[in-house]
């Protein structure tokens, strides 16, 4: 499985300004789509639960493909992050994929750390510890974290039936 920028999003200079902005310094903003396993991924503020980072730009979490996140290789995530951040040429630094960490780190994976923070370089793509799928989606983790999120439309619900007079 690969990471990939839809094919109708090509990152402009313009665009990756914007999201080496919002990684450096943060901000309210939710960047992407990348598609990876046939979702719709963002990167959420740091701090930030997916269901809090796909509620900004009026979609939901989606707790199933969350869990059903897979280890990529590191040429793969680089390539990925390559996409949305421009040239950077390696950003992940250290042990390839980050397996230590807190509870809340590993249950909010995939996640990555913020470059300017205390720990820049950490990518911890691997699956969430979480084991439900509201867990997964609900779970923050310290600022110095950017998570990486599946996040979709969700239909309105049908309008209940109108009880029959009488």
């Amino acid at each position: 499985l690969r990471w990939a920028l839809p094919a109708k999003m090509v990152p402009s200079s313009m665009m990756r300004v914007a999201i080496l902005a919002f990684v450096l310094g943060g901000s309210d903003a939710v960047l992407g789509p990348a598609v990876y396993n046939q979702a719709n991924w963002y990167f959420v503020n740091g701090g930030d639960s997916c269901d809090a980072g796909c509620a900004r730009i009026n979609l939901v979490c989606s707790g199933t493909d969350l869990l059903a996140f897979t280890e990529p290789t590191e040429a793969d995530f680089e390539a990925f992050l390559g996409g949305i951040y421009g040239p950077l040429s390696t950003y992940c630094t250290g042990t390839f994929p980050m397996t230590d960490g807190a509870a809340d780190t590993l249950r909010a994976r995939p996640l990555i750390s913020d470059p300017q923070g205390g720990y820049p370089g950490e990518c911890y793509a691997l699956p969430s510890t979480a084991t439900t799928p509201a867990s997964a989606c609900g779970q923050t983790v310290d600022g110095h974290f950017n998570r990486l999120c599946p996040c979709e439309y969700q239909s309105p619900a049908p309008p209940s039936p109108t009880p029959p007079p009488g």
